[in-house]
């Protein structure tokens, strides 16, 4: 039986997949496939695939964005990284309900957002509760900000628009959590 292997095409995120029913054809032009000689009951250096650098599960990922065309834009990017982006919120009741629901592994957070408050406090709500950290992405960050959101411990600041070697520079290194 030939086996398929898919490999993302984001080199940072190294990750790969196994497809053992899939046709040829059907696949994407990132694939590459394995030679018939793969056995799965003798494995040996020669005719097993290296599957120690994927990942059990992709980084989880609640986007806390109002405006819909960032948050469409950065879930693509997220995904296009290798994490699953779990639910996009608009406001911190939202970002509080997703996260209760989901347990992402981080949040990316705007600072401007709908509702009476604004993403500092929804991050700091989110890290208090569930200790999930966040990425705020936003297009100002004045200092003052800046402080208030010390205490939630942030990943990661980046600004608007969004940079993807930023954006993957945040994301290097973080676990995907066991549950």
């Amino acid at each position: 039986m030939t086996r398929f292997i898919v490999q993302s095409a984001t080199p940072t995120s190294r990750r790969m997949h196994l497809l053992p029913h899939a046709r040829r054809a059907d696949l994407h032009p990132a694939v590459f496939w394995a030679s018939d000689k793969f056995d799965p009951s003798k494995p040996d250096a020669e005719s097993t695939p290296d599957y120690r650098l994927a990942p059990a599960s992709p980084l989880r990922v609640v986007i806390v964005e109002d405006e819909a065309i960032i948050a469409m834009e950065l879930e693509m990017l997220l995904e296009d990284l290798g994490a699953e982006v779990v639910g996009i919120a608009s406001s911190a009741a939202e970002a509080e309900d997703l996260v209760n629901a989901y347990r992402p592994d981080i949040v990316t957070m705007d600072f401007d957002i709908k509702g009476d408050r604004d993403g500092v406090s929804a991050a700091q709500g989110i890290f208090e509760r569930y200790g999930i950290r966040a990425i705020f992405i936003s297009g100002f960050s004045d200092p003052e900000t800046r402080q208030r959101a010390e205490a939630c411990q942030a990943i990661a600041w980046i600004k608007k628009p969004v940079n993807p070697v930023d954006l993957a520079a945040a994301l290097e290194g973080l676990e995907p959590s066991e549950g």
